[in-house]
């Protein structure tokens, strides 16, 4: 049974994807303070850095966001200007690429993005595509009836949701979205500055969206808001589905007790995990990167070493790999595995974990092994690490009880 739980807790909403009784999948938002990610504002240009090519840009927070120029070549001007690159004092329109992370302010982006469940669209570019998990008589079909409905100076992707979809949802979809550029971005450009133009959608109906309905077994909330969101949700995109969605009423033992989301927290945001061998990872966060160490617990005995350090290690490389999915843990990853003389056993280790790296929907690519025996990964960021998560969250909660 596969089982996604919404629910808030200590003042955060947290939703947690559970296989049976192991979670697999966390993500936690402040209630007070939803998150930033995808909101589009009319931005102003307070401050040019040219030695490091970009700008900081005003949007109504408290500190003014980063802003490529190098990676922004086609600005969205208000008020009629045309420009390569802004100066201070321009206004542009922008959206929040990357939400604030440690030190680093949100970094804001002219390319406006628009996801939806089946197609993602972009401003300033010119293609069409369609995934690549998608058959081919399928992706073909798809690229010949969608394709012409693509406007100029923009990008249409045909997610990989579409597989299970109507062509009249996609259609639905790309008209919505085209509509908001032809018809809404124009009227955006008359705005002041600091003006916030689009909202993105509650983070936990952004979760939901990179599901398939086979993803899950069943819904549980006990929080009506939630609910209704969802429901309205499962309406649109799982109308077939709309029964797994359930409503957990019982007031005496709460749904966070029931599905033990302190004690999932605290497992996933603990250095050390062990495993059933005895042995363990310590997972440590960087500022530039994430190191797991593999430690044997106990001593291996002589007799077959190598055979019984390469199946610790595979324990290890599973549990790894469930980490990251679980914790979020995105960007240059290093695990210390531990020593192997044969490099048949190192290849068979590599040839797992790229095994179970090609599960995760989020894009995991093993690198292979470094010149000092290391396992260099990347994964790819969709959204913050559960860490960045859960601080921010926390923050959040002892600003407003202080």
């Amino acid at each position: 049974m596969k089982r996604l739980v919404f629910t808030k807790y200590e003042g955060s909403i947290v939703c947690v994807l559970f296989d049976g009784n192991l979670p697999v999948e966390i993500n936690i938002e402040s209630a007070q303070r939803p998150g930033l990610l995808g909101n589009i504002y009319t931005g102003k240009v307070k401050d040019v850095k040219k030695n490091i090519n970009a700008a900081f840009v005003d949007i109504g927070m408290e500190k003014n966001c980063y802003y490529s120029l190098e990676d922004n070549s086609f600005p969205i001007y208000t008020h009629g200007s045309e420009k390569e690159f802004p100066v201070s004092g321009d206004e542009i329109i922008v959206q929040i690429s990357k939400e604030a992370v440690k030190t680093k302010p949100p970094a804001l982006s002219s390319t406006l993005k628009f996801s939806g469940r089946y197609v993602l669209i972009e401003t300033g570019k010119n293609s069409f595509g369609v995934s690549h998990k998608i058959d081919d008589e399928n992706r073909k079909r798809l690229s010949e009836l969608f394709s012409p409905l693509r406007l100029e100076n923009t990008s249409v992707i045909i997610r990989t949701n579409a597989k299970d979809a109507r062509d009249e949802e996609i259609y639905a979809e790309i008209r919505h979205f085209n509509n908001i550029i032809t018809e809404e971005l124009p009227r955006w450009k008359t705005r002041k500055a600091c003006s916030v133009l689009m909202k993105n959608e509650p983070y936990y109906i952004g979760v939901l969206r990179e599901f398939s309905a086979e993803d899950f077994d069943e819904i549980v909330t006990d929080d009506t808001e939630i609910l209704s969101e969802i429901e309205d949700f499962m309406l649109e995109y799982f109308p077939l589905d709309k029964d797994k969605l359930k409503y957990y009423a019982d007031k005496t033992f709460s749904l966070s007790n029931l599905y033990g989301i302190k004690s999932t927290l605290t497992g996933a945001l603990a250095k050390k995990v062990w495993l059933k061998s005895g042995a363990y990872l310590v997972i440590e966060m960087t500022e530039a990167l994430c190191v797991i160490d593999i430690n044997t617990g106990k001593k291996i005995s002589s007799k077959d070493k190598e055979s019984n350090i390469l199946e610790v290690n595979k324990e290890a490389a599973y549990e790894i790999i469930r980490q990251l999915r679980l914790r979020n843990i995105s960007g240059m990853i290093i695990a210390d595995f531990i020593d192997m003389k044969s490099e048949e056993s190192k290849e068979e280790l590599l040839s797992y974990l790229k095994n179970l790296a090609s599960a995760d929907k989020t894009g995991v690519k093993i690198h292979g092994f470094t010149t000092l025996g290391l396992v260099e990964m990347t994964r790819k960021k969709v959204r913050m690490s559960l860490y960045e998560q859960y601080k921010n969250a926390y923050n959040e909660i002892n600003q407003k009880s202080g």
